[in-house]
């Protein structure tokens, strides 16, 4: 099964540890977000689509997916003076689009249009903040998808982005990606299944007669 859930937290972070996620101090949305932050080894900027390729080590990037990019090293010249800036500068936010991955894992986000030509000398880090999908089952009636993703942690109400699950259907014989995009990328969660519920019974019945265990001794 493929796909991700990407559940991005906000701007405006406090801390970073790729262990325990990202503090945020973003108004809209306060707390820690489940995030691998990536270092970029290179970057190929067109000024004229606003294009930026991006290439992490390792990195197996998955189309649409949000990212958040922080801190890349440009130079650029104005004027006859050469100078290096770090960019994204802010003005279109930092949280871009996967819009293409190519065949060697780098992938493209559009980060804004330039007058100038920069070419990238180094730095920068891509904050990831998707978790990945076990299985998903989708009923055709109801139009939801029930999603098992470990490591995600939501509760009802919060919206989510969820892209790129691998789903086949008796219309064709290859493997089709969902959400198509037609009703956006974005989803609210209606529920959460109770781990309980997702448990073998025979282990259920030990994890209560152990919990019954350690009541009735205290």
């Amino acid at each position: 099964m493929f796909g991700v859930v990407t559940s991005i937290v906000g701007l405006g972070s406090t801390a970073f540890s790729p262990s325990v996620g990202i503090r945020t101090t973003y108004p809209g949305n306060l707390g820690i977000g489940f995030t691998t932050i990536l270092n970029v080894s290179n970057a190929v900027y067109d000024n004229k689509t606003g294009d930026t390729t991006i290439t992490i080590p390792g990195f197996l990037p998955t189309l649409y997916e949000r990212i958040e990019l922080r801190d890349l090293r440009f130079s650029c010249s104005s004027g006859g003076i050469s100078s290096v800036q770090s960019f994204p500068s802010g003005t279109y936010g930092y949280e871009f689009t996967v819009k293409k991955v190519n065949p060697n894992n780098s992938f493209v986000v559009n980060v804004g249009l330039s007058t100038l030509p920069h070419t990238y000398v180094g730095g920068g880090f891509v904050v990831n903040r998707s978790v990945g999908i076990q299985t998903a089952s989708y009923s055709n009636i109801t139009g939801i998808v029930t999603v098992t993703s470990p490591n995600a942690r939501t509760k009802v109400g919060d919206v989510i982005t969820l892209v790129g699950l691998g789903f086949t259907c008796p219309s064709g014989p290859t493997t089709l990606y969902y959400p198509s995009g037609k009703n956006g990328y974005q989803f609210k969660v209606n529920k959460i299944i109770d781990i309980v519920e997702r448990l073998p019974r025979d282990i259920y019945n030990t994890c209560v007669k152990q919990y019954r265990k350690i009541k009735n001794s205290v």
